[in-house]
């Protein structure tokens, strides 16, 4: 846990060095941080779109189709969207599972996912990414509208913590 939160308070100090778009390229887009260290390809229906994050506060969500407390927290999720989206909430699923696509895609089919689902490369897995390592799972960062870092925790938390949380993040 101590690694996820140095790693985090590194990738609050990154997100100060965002580059300026050049004049040779005025449309360069400014993705948030967060979405630069995760892995681009989606696995579920739902492909990760980072400037559809830009102004949202983000929950990244780290999961694994093995991990029984991952499973039951989307129906957390689900809840979380209907109350929150609308008022510029934005949820990510990055999956740890080491076999990748080939377990992560029939997993996002069968629970029919509404976020996307993204599978963690070798970086990601072993700490080498903004994350740090992820020891514990679920584990969870919830980024503000500006996309600093909020607050980072594993294993289950009780939805009334969860949303307000995220209602804390929302207004920031």
């Amino acid at each position: 846990m101590r690694g996820l939160v140095a790693a985090l308070v590194s990738l609050g100090v990154l997100s100060s060095c965002a580059h300026a778009p050049s004049a040779a390229t005025p449309e360069a887009p400014r993705w948030p941080v967060f979405a630069r260290a995760l892995p681009p390809q989606s696995f579920s229906a739902v492909p990760l779109e980072p400037r559809a994050t830009e102004g949202k506060a983000v929950l990244v969500v780290f999961v694994a189709t093995w991990c029984f407390p991952c499973l039951t927290e989307f129906v957390a999720l689900e809840r979380l969207e209907r109350e929150y989206a609308a008022k510029g909430l934005a949820i990510v699923l990055v999956g740890m599972d080491l076999e990748g696509e080939q377990v992560l895609r029939p997993f996002a089919d069968s629970y029919a996912l509404k976020w996307p689902l993204l599978g963690a490369d070798d970086a990601l897995r072993t700490g080498g990414s903004p994350f740090g390592l992820v020891r514990e799972l679920p584990a969870r960062v919830l980024f503000d509208r500006q996309g600093q870092v909020l607050a980072s925790y594993s294993g289950v938390l009780e939805y009334p913590k969860l949303a307000a949380l995220i209602v804390k993040a929302l207004e920031r």
